[in-house]
């Protein structure tokens, strides 16, 4: 979903005011109230149409428009992908690459600013049907699904998203009548509905937690049965590309069974599972802080002979800081991706979340060695400037290679995405990068200026000597 919203919040697009657009959804409730009626009766036909029609378009909307368009969670046929596109149409939440865009946005930015249906960025109200209503979010983000928009099929589907609901109602009409058309058309729709949205809203407040996430996601029983697994909530944001997201035996997922067994007749294939280290993941290893620098302590010498090596501070200072400044950038920008990338991507984004923060850390320590430094040579040997160099040398170094680390481990994130390669990862293994080539220069012009301050104190400390 496109992080940038509509100015004007009363103006649809071609101009047509909120509540005209959102005429055809509040109809879709009313027509509920013709239950009522004497001549719409709930027969076994018209309850047979409602229960069917809502499994399989809650099948649709939770095997095709989630786990296969959004996260990818396993592989099928080009016609067989349309027909879970036609599922999903049908429970009439608009197209699949308008679904699935929104979707891989709510994960990168999950219960964050950026989140459009956060029930704590805003209110429960809106993260449960008001940005459905919204204006702001009327159009599919290209950037988001450029992996499925390149068939003209499921373009086309994604325009005409009404026609599968259409056509189901139709047949609900043809099979039972009136009653059936209310019931297995309209109940059915509006139950799918807000099963759907409970997901978004009250599984973000209501629940369990067994996974540590960015997010409030939650574990809820009761909506894991209501919307074929997808209550597991919490697990699927810890781990977002298993096909299954009841992780354990007693975590029931019809869906998955259901795509198990069509694994079966061939018609999906390569199903995701959930590594056995990510379900029961290990403490966390604790990473060793950087040591201090020690404090140095040492004899004054002549003024003229420091000061080549405290301006070549001040300039190693100056790179350090900017170096520390991307590195913190790339920082932010790979635990977004860790927040948001799922797959295998995932635990590698983490890494590389870790080790930039590692390496900001690392920068921000060497520039302080380099400001000690500065400070402390003006009342240091020769020979102890020459330690302190040698101190900073090493910092700057071990900051260098943490960055390095981390440009590389974005790199091969990257490399094993198959989802989020083109709209997530390039911001953060760029910055990364950026990184690393910042503190591999400030670390270079440290050795280079550094030792020319070395070389120039000690050659001014001979002359020192000989004119003694």
């Amino acid at each position: 979903m496109s992080s940038a919203t509509s100015d004007t919040s009363h103006t649809a697009i071609f101009g047509w005011p909120t509540w005209l657009k959102n005429i055809p959804f509040i109809l879709m409730h009313l027509a509920c109230l013709l239950v009522f009626l004497p001549d719409v009766h709930a027969t076994p036909t018209a309850i047979g149409l409602c229960i069917g029609f809502y499994v399989l378009r809650m099948f649709g909307i939770t095997a095709g428009y989630h786990r296969y368009f959004s996260h990818r969670a396993y592989k099928t046929s080009r016609w067989f992908q349309f027909v879970m596109a036609w599922l999903g149409c049908s429970a009439m939440q608009k197209g699949p690459l308008w679904w699935a865009s929104h979707h891989r946005h709510h994960h990168l930015h999950s219960d964050h600013e950026e989140d459009v249906h956060s029930p704590h960025v805003d209110t429960l109200w809106w993260s449960h049907i008001g940005w459905v209503l919204s204006d702001d979010y009327v159009h599919t983000d290209w950037n988001a699904i450029r992996d499925f928009s390149k068939y003209p099929e499921l373009q086309w589907l994604d325009r005409n998203h009404w026609v599968p609901g259409l056509t189901l109602a139709i047949i609900s009409y043809l099979v039972g009548g009136l009653s059936g058309l209310v019931w297995g058309f309209f109940v059915s729709t509006v139950i799918t509905y807000h099963a759907t949205f409970c997901i978004n809203s009250f599984c973000h407040i209501i629940g369990n937690v067994r996974y540590k996430t960015t997010d409030k996601s939650k574990n809820s029983a009761l909506m894991a049965l209501i919307t074929l697994g997808e209550g597991w909530h919490n697990n699927h944001h810890y781990y977002q590309s298993s096909a299954n997201q009841g992780f354990f035996w007693w975590e029931f997922d019809i869906s998955y069974y259901l795509l198990k067994t069509l694994s079966w007749c061939g018609l999906v294939w390569d199903l995701r599972g959930v590594p056995e280290t990510k379900k029961n993941p290990k403490p966390e290893a604790l990473v060793e802080p950087v040591k201090p620098p020690p404090v140095i302590e040492a004899a004054p010498v002549p003024v003229p002979a420091m000061v080549s090596l405290q301006t070549a501070a001040h300039s190693v200072l100056s790179s350090l800081n900017h170096a520390a400044e991307v590195a913190s950038q790339a920082a932010t920008s790979a635990r977004q991706l860790a927040a948001g990338a799922g797959t295998s991507l995932s635990h590698m984004a983490e890494s590389a979340a870790a080790q930039a923060k590692q390496a900001h850390q690392a920068l921000i320590h060497a520039a302080e060695i380099a400001s000690q430094s500065s400070a402390s040579l003006k009342d240091s040997a020769s020979q102890v400037a020459h330690t302190a160099a040698e101190t900073l040398f090493h910092a700057l170094e071990s900051a260098a290679s943490l960055a390095r680390q981390a440009s590389h481990s974005a790199a091969v994130a990257i490399q094993a995405s198959g989802e989020f390669a083109s709209y997530a990862a390039d911001s953060a293994q760029q910055r990364i990068h950026q990184a690393a080539l910042a503190a591999s220069e400030a670390w270079t012009q440290a050795v280079e200026k550094l030792s020319q301050a070395v070389q120039s104190l000690k050659s001014k400390a001979i002359a020192v000597e000989v004119v003694s």
